[in-house]
């Protein structure tokens, strides 16, 4: 099956606060209606590494040091997504984003109660138990 590279952020505030977005709510949308990382597909020519920073300046206008945090694969119907997960800090969500009901910052306990895709509330999980303050 092939494979194909995407990555993800998990964007954190110092507060403890993760960025998710809101996916629309369109039947040709995969997971609709859905909170999300900032995500995106690897481009040609892009390391894993470049695509994060383009996908977090696209997406939220903000250019921050990310670290490679983990990799791994994710099954999607049609390939295997070879999935990059970068982490990156910010200093607060409300000095640094004007934000719209479709990209929220969101506390470790208010992310349980959200329809969470791709199975980042697995890896949600995973990064508050690994960075618990």
């Amino acid at each position: 099956m092939k494979r194909v590279p995407f990555v993800s952020i998990v964007l954190e505030t110092t507060e403890g606060e993760v960025l998710l977005l809101l996916r629309d709510n369109k039947s040709t949308t995969t997971c609709p209606n859905h909170w999300t990382l900032i995500s995106g597909k690897v481009g040609n020519a892009e390391t894993p590494e470049t695509a994060a920073q383009r996908l977090l300046e696209e997406e939220t206008g903000l250019k921050t040091q990310l670290s490679f945090w983990k990799h791994y694969d994710r099954e999607h119907p049609l390939f295997i997504v070879d999935q990059y997960v970068y982490m990156g800090k910010v200093k607060t969500s409300r000095e640094l984003l004007v934000l719209g009901r479709d990209t929220q910052f969101f506390k470790p306990d208010e992310i349980g109660y959200l329809k969470i895709g791709y199975g980042f509330d697995a890896l949600l999980s995973e990064y508050f138990r690994i960075h618990e303050r």
